[in-house]
């Protein structure tokens, strides 16, 4: 028993011994097994992410980065090209300005020294086709700058009505023409003085503002409501047949757009129309827009009348439009109006208001009337002697040669194209009834031209190296009665300036040897060493965003573009 006991001891011991054995060589074996896997498998994922990454570079980052790079490239190309494009718009704005200057310069001071109606029809048909192309040109460059965001706007002080008027001015003799009667109607409330682009009534970004409601009405054709919607986009017009009847571009109002939205305000049509003013015509159109503008600070001048409140003034004027424009105005101005539809119903009312012992002082007539004009209608008034102390103002839609002639024969003291500004018509009316009774004849015709001759008169400097323009501006600042010299690069305008005193220098900007600007930066150096300082204001076919900007920032005080408007270059001599 103890050696079966001994033997099955040893056996078991063997036998455990043997299966540790073979435990542990199982457990290394095992160990080594897991750490090939692990490293097999580490070596898988490092292979595995090895080929999501190419495939990740190859087809997300790749592209990613070459199209980042075609962006990059594109946008690159974009600014290039909108910097050509806005190089060629400049220099063809300047080329084409500056001989248009000249063209529409020229042919203004042609026509008032026109020696017969032929002549003058020929300057006429010169002077339409040029500002045609002008306005062209400039509704392009407008949609142009205002498409790329570069619309330049300039805000400053203004008068509202002069501006107004100034607008409807340069459409008086095509309307004329036409045989249109324009009219303008500025409410008693609107202030006088804003602060805004006179050229597109842009509003500032604080201050106290005044909402605007603007209306441009007429009696024609009128707009069919299915047009309505399409004729604010650009290049659109209610009729674009290729025989359509009436000329444009189709900017116009694709332009007012945008503008109005610059400026927060709404723009839309009201076609057919109705209103109180009229009884005749078609259905007419209603233009409508809006705007908001900051009230300006400058004072209005305020002239004080001789004999003004509570005058007896007879309107005479077959418009009902005009009628009721005007004896409101009067008005306003304190007077007591009249309205007469003819010169016949004039006739009437003069007898009955001098036999009733109270007769008018003052007659404002319209010049064209039919049946009886408003000259026949002044000579009949001449031929009565219980009329004499009662003053007359012509207005007239066309002014002819010789009307100057017939107003010193008919006693005539105001003589003055309509629409007729309401400032330059309380300064005439002002200046007639401030005359002596019964000196009349011996008053000179008050005209818009001296209503304005109150102006000092300047010595001027003009540097410009265009001869024709040179020649324009000569003729222009002259008529005016201002003395004027000529410079014909920057560098003799800084040399003159060193050698004599000038009121004002207005400066090209594109010339030889020395440009406008540096030729500005020149005389401003001078300056703070004389302490003298000199207006300088550029007068220039250069007309982009940003050019009045380096103009400011070369030291000069205003900005005037080519072709010259004379009555803008008025109104920047009358500010020196």
């Amino acid at each position: 028993t103890d050696v079966l006991k001994g033997s099955l001891k040893s056996t078991k011991d063997q036998f455990s011994s043997d299966l540790h054995g073979q435990l542990g060589a199982v457990r290394a074996r095992s160990v080594q097994q897991r750490w090939v896997a692990v490293l097999v498998f580490g070596l898988t994922l490092m292979i595995a992410g090895a080929l999501v990454h190419l495939t990740i570079r190859r087809h997300i980052i790749a592209p990613i980065r070459r199209a980042d790079a075609d962006l990059t490239a594109a946008r690159d190309k974009a600014e290039c090209a909108s910097l050509v494009k806005s190089e060629f718009l400049a220099n063809m704005s300047h080329e084409i300005r500056t001989p248009m200057n000249g063209i529409l310069g020229m042919t203004e001071l042609a026509l008032e020294a026109a020696e017969n109606s032929e002549q003058r029809e020929c300057l006429r048909t010169v002077k339409e086709s040029a500002d045609a192309l002008m306005s062209i040109l400039n509704d392009i460059l407008d949609f142009s700058k205002i498409e790329a965001g570069k619309l330049e706007l300039n805000p400053i002080e203004f008068d509202l009505t002069d501006c107004v008027g100034d607008c409807l001015r340069l459409l008086a003799v095509r309307a004329a023409e036409k045989r249109i009667e324009l009219a303008v109607d500025i409410r008693p409330d609107v202030p006088e003085i804003l602060i805004g682009d006179p050229g597109r009534l842009r509003q500032e970004s604080n201050g106290a503002f005044h909402t605007l409601h603007f209306m441009i009405a007429d009696t024609g054709i009128g707009v069919p409501a299915d047009k309505q919607a399409h004729i604010f986009a650009p290049f659109e017009q209610a009729d674009g047949s290729i025989t359509r009847r009436y000329g444009g571009t189709g900017l116009g109002l694709a332009i007012s757009v945008k503008l109005v939205k610059l400026m927060q305000g709404n723009i839309w049509i009201e076609s057919p129309w109705t209103s109180e003013w009229r009884t005749e015509g078609g259905p007419g159109s209603a233009f409508h827009f809006t705007t908001q503008l900051e009230a300006g600070t400058r004072r209005v001048p305020v002239l004080e009348p001789a004999a003004l409140e509570g005058l007896a003034v007879l309107v005479v004027d077959d418009n009902r439009t005009n009628r009721f424009i005007l004896t409101e105005t009067l008005s306003n101005w304190g007077m007591k109006p009249c309205g007469a539809d003819s010169g016949k119903v004039a006739l009437a009312a003069l007898a009955a208001a001098h036999k009733d012992g109270k007769p008018f002082g003052l007659v404002v007539l319209d010049g064209e009337m039919p049946e009886i004009d408003g000259f026949t209608t002044a000579e009949v008034i001449r031929q009565h002697a219980e009329y004499a102390a009662t003053r007359i103002v012509m207005l007239t839609s066309s002014g002819n040669r010789g009307d100057a002639a017939r107003c010193a024969k008919l006693d005539i003291q105001g003589y003055l194209h309509k629409p007729a500004k309401s400032s330059e018509l309380f300064v005439a009316i002002c200046t007639i009834m401030g005359t002596k009774s019964g000196t009349s004849r011996s008053t000179p015709l008050v005209t818009r031209h001296s209503v304005c001759e109150a102006r000092k008169n300047l010595k001027i400097l003009v540097a410009e190296d265009n001869k024709v323009n040179q020649r324009l501006a000569l003729r222009l600042l002259e008529k005016l009665g201002h003395s004027v010299v000529l410079a014909n690069n920057g560098r003799e305008a800084v040399d003159m300036l060193a050698q004599g005193v000038f009121d004002v220098v207005l400066m090209d900007l594109q010339m030889p040897e020395l440009g406008g600007l540096e030729a500005t930066a020149v005389i401003r150096e001078q300056e703070e060493r004389t302490g003298v300082r000199v207006p300088i204001y550029a007068l220039t076919a250069h007309a982009m965003k940003g050019d009045r900007e380096r103009c400011i920032e070369a030291g000069m005080d205003g900005y005037l573009s080519k072709p010259i408007q004379p009555h803008e270059l008025h109104k920047l001599l009358d500010a020196v």
